[in-house]
């Protein structure tokens, strides 16, 4: 399961920055379609772990001047990934400033009757990498998605005894229309949101 959260979570990144940085450029949905469909596509050779052909995906970033900084959750899941095969990804693990374009946060657990993501504060889990980076990516395992709410807030207390000092329950990217009923991106918290389903070994 390890390499498979691996592969599918850094192609995932590579995806999701191109997708991020072209919205904030002049590039058109055209070119962000080809991007995509270049970073999805048979010429990457199937992007195997430390091979030159997976290093394609960080070089095409590089040369179309895509974000590669990440400001990452301190979480041991995260952490065993083997970043240091991205030598075009630069990490920095702890808590978001409000410079960070793009965060790597873990999620706690996902409710499916609306979508939500459980995102507890804990030191390896800083709520600052939910509110301040401009693209929030997310990793949920698939055996952490559950039906309700109640099923969600069962596993939080069994698992942290007492309450944590702040939980969000997040519904996609911000957006408001406080002001004069326009609707703004962004207004209060990530204006991009990205969640990467890992799949455990026993659902294999």
């Amino acid at each position: 399961m390890a390499t498979r959260i691996k592969l599918s979570l850094v192609i995932a990144l590579f995806c999701f920055l191109s997708v991020a940085s072209a919205e904030k450029s002049s590039t058109d949905q055209a070119q962000i379609r080809g991007a995509m469909e270049f970073l999805a596509s048979d010429a990457l050779q199937g992007r195997a772990s430390g091979s030159h052909d997976e290093l394609l995906a960080a070089t095409y970033l590089a040369s179309q001047n895509l974000p590669t900084d990440i400001v990452m959750a301190p979480h041991p899941e995260l952490q065993a990934i083997p970043w240091a095969t991205r030598p075009l990804l630069r990490l920095r693990e702890g808590r978001a400033e409000a410079s960070d374009m793009v965060s790597l946060q873990h999620a706690f657990a996902g409710i499916a009757e609306t979508g939500t993501l459980m995102l507890p504060s804990a030191p390896q889990t800083p709520t600052t990498l939910n509110l301040l980076a401009d693209t929030a990516i997310v990793l949920l395992r698939a055996s952490r998605l559950v039906g309700a709410y109640e099923e969600a807030w069962d596993i939080l207390r069994s698992e942290f005894g007492t309450m944590p000092r702040n939980i969000m329950l997040v519904t996609g990217p911000s957006r408001s229309a406080d002001i004069e009923q326009t609707l703004e991106l962004g207004a209060h918290g990530p204006r991009r949101l990205h969640v990467v389903l890992a799949e455990d070994d026993s659902q294999r």
